[in-house]
């Protein structure tokens, strides 16, 4: 009995409740709960690298790695776009199955869905509009539900050396 009592006491310290209190603890859980299911102010993806492939000595078609920045909410990948560029659902996501100015994902971290969250990497694939040339700056700005979410701006190499040239980060 004492055995009882004394563990019994121990959850009460431990739920931060008293005997008179028994509501508390569930009252702590519930707003645990709240605040993890609480809207985030912002989503924000960040850039891990960008890279271009040269045809011609130009580029416009881009891979980019992303994840999600810590304390964002999920980002549902099909209300994205890059540069006002939507995305395109494929089965198997290969510059050839998308067109100008779209992108496709495929996951390189993660569950297979369209829904970036937390821990998870993408890799985008993207085909701009206008081609990058030789020491041209290209911005890239991410939009979810036309609110800015980041934005890396890119400048080429004095020449392209090899078929995938790397642009972001660089140095």
């Amino acid at each position: 009995m004492l055995k009882y009592l004394s563990l019994l006491l121990l959850l009460f310290i431990v739920v931060g409740c008293t005997p008179n209190q028994p509501n508390k603890g569930e009252e702590l859980r519930q707003q645990l709960l709240d605040y993890q299911n609480r809207p985030k102010i912002t989503s924000h993806i960040e850039v891990i690298s960008i890279a271009g492939y040269n045809q011609e000595d130009k580029i416009s078609n881009f891979e980019i790695l992303i994840r999600l920045d810590a304390g964002s909410d999920d980002v549902q990948v099909s209300n994205m776009t890059i540069n006002n560029a939507r995305y395109r659902s494929t089965e198997q996501c290969e510059f050839d199955s998308i067109t100008n100015d779209s992108f496709c994902i495929e996951v390189i971290k993660g569950n297979n869905n369209s829904i970036l969250e937390y821990r998870e990497f993408f890799m985008l694939k993207y085909i701009a509009t206008d081609a990058l040339n030789t020491r041209d700056e290209y911005r890239f700005l991410f939009s979810l539900n036309d609110k800015n979410i980041s934005q890396v701006t890119v400048k080429a190499p004095e020449s392209f050396s090899t078929s995938k040239v790397p642009l972001w980060p660089v140095g």
